[in-house]
């Protein structure tokens, strides 16, 4: 396998940000993504508004922990 290592410019994301309970992957992650997704479904507009690459968007998950993690959706 040949892997090739390519720097790209920095991306500046627009973001909403929740903490999520147990583990980032299986159905509870499914469950609360389609809850946050649904709450947050004006603020998405907001967003795109707001970012400069509407066409892709991002989520994100950080701090993973014994009580949960941080999940972000963005643009």
């Amino acid at each position: 396998m040949n892997c090739k290592i390519t720097e790209m410019p920095v991306l500046v994301l627009v973001c909403y940000k929740k903490c999520f309970s147990g583990i980032p992957y299986g159905e509870e992650l499914a469950k609360q993504e389609e809850e946050f997704f649904t709450a947050m479904r004006a603020k998405q507009c907001l967003l795109i508004g707001a970012s400069c690459d509407y066409s892709t968007d991002y989520c994100i998950v950080t701090n993973v922990g014994d009580d949960g993690y941080d999940f972000y959706f963005a643009y």
